[in-house]
C-alpha cells in the first residue's frame, strides 16, 4: 500500500507516492502496517538514486507496509512532510555521494532535524529503524555512508539496518534502474527494514534508549 501527495515544489520537498499494494483498507491502516517513508535529499534529480529507493521500497510493499517517498533539493522539509518521518516506523535515507561523502542536502536535512537526550524535544529519527541508500560514480566512493550512519546511531540513537547500501554507476542499467542482483539486495533490505521496524516500534526496551551525549 502506498500513501503520498504531490504537494511542495521541486525546488525544496516533495512527497510522491511509490510502491503500491492491493490492501483492501486504502490509506486507513491498521496497527499491523508499518509505515516506511523514504527521503531522497539531492542537489539534482537523480534517478539512479531514486530507482534505488523505489526498488527498496517495493521489497517493504511486499512485506505489507506503507511506502511514500519525500524528495528534496535542498534539505529543508515543510511541516506536514516532517510529520510524516515522525510518523513512520521506518526511514530511509539516501543522497548521491560527491568525493566520498553525502550530498549536502541530507547533511542540512541531518542538521536541522531535532535530537533527543530525554530532556530535549522528541527526535523523529530515535528509536527508529532506519536504512541508508548512497550511490556514487564508483566503488571508490562507498566508504562515504559511514559518517552519515555513525551521526544516525550516536547523536540520534537512530536504529540502523545493517549493512548500510552503497551502489556504484556499474550497479545499474543503461535505463539507470538495479541492475537484477542489486534489486534482489534492495528488495531484501526492504522487507528487512519492515521486520526491524515491527520489532522496535512501541518496544519499551528501544524507547529506553537515548544518545549518550
Amino acid at each position: 500500500m502506498s500513501l503520498g501527495d504531490t504537494g511542495g515544489h521541486r525546488s525544496h520537498a516533495t512527497c510522491i507516492g511509490s510502491a503500491a499494494s492491493s490492501s483492501p483498507i486504502g490509506v486507513l491502516m491498521s496497527a499491523q502496517d508499518p509505515v516506511v517513508v523514504a527521503v531522497v535529499a539531492d542537489p539534482y534529480p537523480s534517478v539512479r538514486t531514486r530507482s534505488a529507493v523505489e526498488e527498496l521500497l517495493a521489497g517493504a510493499s511486499d512485506a505489507g507496509a506503507t511506502t511514500s517517498i519525500i524528495e528534496t533539493s535542498d534539505g529543508t522539509l515543510d511541516d506536514e512532510q516532517r510529520a510524516r518521518i515522525e510518523g513512520a516506523d521506518g526511514v530511509v535515507l539516501a543522497s548521491p555521494t560527491y568525493r566520498a561523502t553525502a550530498a549536502w542536502p541530507l547533511k542540512r536535512l541531518l542538521d536541522e532535524t531535532e535530537r533527543s537526550t530525554g530532556t530535549a524535544p522528541h527526535s523523529p529519527l530515535r528509536g527508529k529503524a532506519v536504512q541508508t541508500i548512497l550511490t556514487g560514480a564508483s566503488d571508490h566512493h562507498f566508504l562515504g555512508s559511514d559518517p552519515i550512519r555513525a551521526v544516525l546511531s550516536g547523536f540520534f540513537a537512530a536504529q540502523l539496518l545493517s549493512p548500510g547500501l552503497y551502489f556504484a554507476a556499474s550497479s545499474f542499467t543503461p535505463e539507470k534502474t538495479p541492475e537484477d542482483d542489486e534489486a534482489r539486495i534492495l528488495r531484501a533490505h526492504g522487507r528487512a527494514l519492515v521486520e526491524l521496524a515491527r520489532t522496535v516500534r512501541g518496544n519499551e526496551a528501544f524507547e529506553a534508549l537515548f544518545p549518550l551525549v
